[in-house]
């Protein structure tokens, strides 16, 4: 349901616990976006290239997912949030 929802591009609600960070909520939901946009590869070079010229709220979340998750990781967490 969730995997067919990313790759046909249509949005995938994500349920916020108690005490997530606003960071790690806004690098779930960009993630989500770009999971059905791009391979993992491709996300990872991208995020390397515009590291320089991306906003300090977009680099703060791509630094959380970065240091916090791995791509199996991120989609197991996202699996987990969805109804």
């Amino acid at each position: 349901h969730v995997l067919n929802a990313l790759c046909a591009a249509r949005p995938v609600a994500l349920k916020r616990l108690p005490n997530d960070k606003l960071t790690a909520v806004e690098a779930l939901r960009g993630a989500t976006v770009e999971l059905h946009q791009q391979d993992p590869a491709q996300t990872i070079r991208k995020a390397l290239r515009e590291t320089n010229t991306l906003q300090p709220k977009s680099l703060a979340a791509r630094n959380y997912l970065a240091n916090h998750h791995s791509y199996r990781q991120l989609a197991q967490t996202i699996l987990d949030r969805t109804a």
